[in-house]
């Protein structure tokens, strides 16, 4: 009997670890769609972070540990690994988000920026600012790629297989082509 309860608990908890993955990648999936169409309006990350968060609505967004919108060299390209240090180093085109700035409004009740976003020298996504992005096939080698780069960690439940996993998941996409 000890033996199917810690059976039982092994498929629960790689089931649970399998199900938060595949609802992260989801939504990093359905970001980096809205990055990609954005492209180079100047709310591009904040309405990225809103896509991300309203795909993650059921998860607890307490476990994320990093969120990182960054430029790609190709369709297959790994982020840069400047784009994990803490901080980021001034200029690099990648921004990095927490949580907590899934909850920073864009527009406060008047209508006029938070300053949170839209780049400026105290907003979020100051280091590669959305609108510096390439988004034109006339651009110099046509519209960057852009990724999305999100590290979780997925707690185990039972305790019994260990202390829990973490996830990293990237999708990149090119941005679409604006009119010319």
């Amino acid at each position: 009997m000890p033996v199917f309860v810690l059976l039982l608990m092994g498929i629960f908890e790689m089931g649970l670890a399998v199900h938060n993955y595949l609802k992260v990648d989801g939504a990093a999936g359905a970001a980096v769609r809205a990055l990609s169409v954005d492209g180079a309006a100047i709310d591009t990350d904040y309405v990225t972070m809103q896509t991300l968060r309203h795909g993650l609505s059921s998860f607890d967004v307490g476990n994320i540990e990093m969120i990182v919108i960054f430029e790609a060299e190709s369709a297959d390209a790994e982020m840069p690994a400047y784009c994990r240090s803490n901080p980021i180093p001034a200029g690099s085109p990648c921004n990095a988000y927490t949580p907590a700035d899934f909850f920073l409004a864009f527009l406060d009740d008047t209508g006029a920026q938070t300053g949170h976003w839209g780049c400026g020298a105290t907003a979020r996504d100051r280091n590669w600012c959305p609108t510096g992005r390439q988004d034109a096939l006339s651009d110099p080698g046509g519209p960057d790629y852009v990724g999305i780069y999100v590290r979780v960690d997925s707690p185990s439940v039972t305790g019994m297989v260990g202390p829990g996993r973490t996830f990293e998941v990237t999708h990149i996409a090119r941005i679409e082509p604006a009119a010319n």
